[in-house]
């Protein structure tokens, strides 16, 4: 059947005030207003790949890749799958990469997802002291027996507790939190996994005491470098 016509439409809809087009041919283009390939293939044959675009959200079934595309140390070209992993030769990220972030409640009782450490220090001397260490466990996989082949950048913020005695000055009065990582093994019946954990040390000035208040919590993030 052919239908000779300069504009053909397919137009639905009840009456005029409420009619869309969902087909039309104007001037030799179709425009396609919603269309759904039940089966089948659309090559790079049949599309113009040096000019693709979406004017809005675009879905994809697969993989997509460049097609110079080689895995490895010494690969080329890009590939983005379905589980969220990006392999390039380089990559230009304009915002900071966070992979994972939590809150631990240092109320609840320790267990595999925290605890906290025991820091001996020296009593007398001067300089800062760590007072108190606390692990947060997340869930990247590392060996600890292994070659560490990522960097992570750990942060972490507590809220809930105070230090005492203050200082008769506020800014001689010294304490903060440091936080970096460390790959551990959970023994005695816990997971038992090697996982990375994120480690907060609480420094203060020497003679200080670490005191919790009502709802002492900590808060970390953990950042993907490399």
């Amino acid at each position: 059947v052919l239908i000779r016509a300069d504009r053909f439409a397919i137009v639905s809809g009840p009456d005029a005030t409420d009619r869309t087009v969902p087909f039309a041919v104007d001037g030799g283009v179709t425009y396609i207003k919603k269309a759904m390939i039940r089966s089948g293939d659309i090559t790079a044959e049949k599309i113009d790949v040096d000019s693709f675009g979406v004017a809005g959200m675009a879905l994809f079934g697969g993989t997509l890749q460049s097609t110079n595309f080689v895995s490895g140390e010494n690969g080329a070209g890009w590939r983005a799958l379905q589980s969220g992993i990006i392999e390039a030769t380089d990559i230009i990220i304009r915002r900071n990469m966070v992979v994972q972030e939590g809150t631990v409640d240092l109320t609840t009782a320790p267990g595999s997802d925290w605890f906290e450490g025991r820091v001996d220090v020296p009593t007398t001397g001067s300089g800062n002291l760590v007072i108190r260490r606390f692990f947060a466990r997340t869930t990247i996989p590392v060996s600890v027996w292994g070659d560490a082949r990522n960097l992570y950048l750990a942060t972490a913020a507590l809220s809930g507790i105070s230090v005492s005695p203050t200082s008769v000055k506020s800014q001689n009065h010294f304490w903060g939190v440091q936080a970096y990582t460390a790959p551990m093994t959970w023994l005695g019946g816990g997971p038992g996994d090697h996982v990375l954990y994120v480690v907060a040390d609480v420094w203060a000035e020497r003679g200080k005491t670490l005191s919790f208040g009502a709802a002492p919590t900590l808060t970390w993030k953990l950042y993907k470098m490399t």
